[in-house]
């Protein structure tokens, strides 16, 4: 893994996040340095509520866009705690997904949102990428 354009990529994903919420009306805060398991804080422009949401990049692959659940750095792996993210934002390169934590607490190291339906004619544990679409 080349660190650093893993971290290019992330702060791409939060810019154009960020960029995508506020264009909607969401007030957008960054927390001060790198410790917060979080990347923004947003307020909803009807519930008045904040959200602590975790920005990732993901990748859309045979049919699915993953959410990575890990935090990989130079010298460790771990899961995030979801506990302290209410959100994960996916940014593909061109559309943002926003995923309750809540919705991947089944899931160890990785969540998969599907572009088409299963082939298989599959329902349960499929989350369809259309219902995440929009913030």
């Amino acid at each position: 893994m080349d660190y650093e354009n893993t971290k290019i990529k992330g702060d791409e994903a939060e810019l154009a996040v960020l960029g995508y919420l506020k264009h909607r009306g969401y007030v957008v805060s960054l927390p001060f340095g790198e410790n917060a398991p979080y990347d923004l804080v947003v307020e909803s422009p009807v519930r008045h509520c904040l959200y602590r949401v975790q920005v990732r990049w993901g990748r859309w692959k045979k049919g699915a866009l993953g959410l990575s659940l890990l935090r990989n750095s130079k010298n460790y792996r771990k899961t995030l705690d979801r506990k302290r993210i209410d959100i994960f934002a996916i940014w593909d390169g061109q559309d943002a997904y926003f995923v309750p934590s809540a919705d991947t607490l089944s899931c160890q190291a990785e969540f998969s949102l599907r572009g088409h339906s299963a082939m298989n004619g599959q329902i349960k544990g499929i989350h369809m990428a259309s219902a995440y679409k929009d913030a």
